[in-house]
């Protein structure tokens, strides 16, 4: 492969480790692995927190939620979108928690059960001012009182969303519509046992919104804009220079010559584009390390190729300056310099929840381990995530 990801599971355990210690017993964590766990592959990723004791897991559909069972047949799994009724009896085979949020589904739901013979487990979800998914705040009781009257019907959970969980005005407002719906529940001696809200950056604002579980998804990979606890980036990502050709002043570079050289320079081309997750948007403006120096990306990104100027990185000796077949840094450090996801959200001006969860999931993921990369051997697992 021209580019590939090295997916560093034992980054991903350490920080559930940090989190959970940071959180205490009384609040368990809920890992969002939905869009193959952030782009970071979804089975290993669920494989390595599972073995370091997450047990609550959160995907957004029925699909995810089916691979997930096949390799985690006793956890607990959340889907977190609306699910079709013509999947709900598979969703009651598979013992999945769902999201419920109006009378009808709910109806349709304890029929279902009730055919098989089973209890659906559900978790309410409230609209607090999200506005996508989420039963109205008034109509929250009298759900409840309905689905509790179900005998085929377990209501386990509710919860809320966030829509800004880094600001602490937008947390507040929300959280007190929330309260003030689990208040009239408990009036009405509406009992239900696991109640969340909180996600990544909410926690470390907030620690009144814990509750009994938290969702925890960029935190986990290391992308949190609150990082308070030196959560470390579980994901790098390289390309292979293909080759490097020298420009002269006044020359084009890609697609429409929206780059026209000012002055000679050595121009690296590497196998990564668009098509690879490398989002278009970023050309002109995004940075690769190459032999340790950041260099600038010019010209159109392609779908599969990048155009980098990386006279910066050359050096007097030839043998020391960056050669075809070398690796370039997309995501990552090198040396002293590193370049992050957000610094890609930042260049193409979306949020880092876009950069990974666009990552094609037919890019090579290669598994480091840590300790190994601490003493400079890679090594890369495919059979095993310890």
């Amino acid at each position: 492969m021209d580019n590939f990801l090295e997916i560093n599971l034992q980054a991903l355990a350490d920080n559930f480790k940090k989190i959970s210690d940071f959180v205490g017993s009384d609040t368990s964590i809920m890992g969002v692995v939905k869009s193959n766990a952030y782009g970071h592959g979804l089975e290993k990723c669920a494989l390595a927190l599972d073995r370091v004791g997450c047990k609550w897991f959160a995907v957004t559909d029925i699909f995810e939620a089916q691979v997930l069972r096949k390799i985690l047949p006793q956890s607990a799994i959340l889907i977190l979108g609306p699910v079709s009724r013509d999947d709900f009896s598979s969703a009651i085979s598979g013992n999945f928690r769902l999201t419920i949020d109006s009378e009808n589904d709910l109806e349709f739901l304890a029929g279902k059960a009730q055919i098989f013979g089973k209890r659906a487990t559900i978790h309410i979800k409230v609209n607090t001012g999200m506005n996508r998914f989420g039963c109205d705040p008034l109509k929250v009781v009298s759900l409840v009182e309905k689905a509790k009257n179900y005998s085929s019907l377990f209501v386990e959970g509710i919860y809320s969303h966030f829509y800004n969980s880094a600001d602490h005005e937008a947390i507040e407002k929300q959280w007190k519509i929330f309260s003030e719906v689990l208040f009239d529940l408990q009036k009405k001696d509406l009992e239900i046992p696991l109640r969340h809200i909180a996600n990544s950056d909410a926690v470390f604002l907030n620690d009144q919104v814990w509750l009994e579980l938290i969702r925890l998804g960029l935190a986990l990979y290391g992308l949190a804009e609150q990082n308070v606890l030196a959560l470390a980036p579980v994901l790098n990502w390289k390309a292979k220079i293909l080759k490097i050709r020298g420009v002269s002043q006044g020359e084009c570079v890609s697609y429409g010559c929206d780059y026209k050289a000012k002055k000679d320079f050595v121009l690296a081309i590497i196998g990564a584009g668009y098509a690879d997750g490398y989002s278009r948007a970023l050309s002109g403006k995004a940075e690769v390390l190459v032999s340790g120096k950041k260099c600038k990306v010019v010209g159109r990104i392609n779908m599969d190729y990048t155009f980098i100027d990386i006279t910066s990185a050359m050096r007097v000796s030839q043998k020391m300056s960056p050669a075809e077949g070398d690796e370039v840094i997309l995501v990552g450090r090198q040396d002293k310099e590193e370049i992050t996801v957000n610094d890609l959200a930042r260049w193409a001006g979306t949020i880092p929840h876009e950069i990974v969860s666009r990552l094609p999931e037919s890019a090579e993921r290669r598994l480091v381990d840590r300790q190994i990369v601490n003493r400079q051997r890679l090594n890369y697992l495919t059979n095993d995530v310890t």
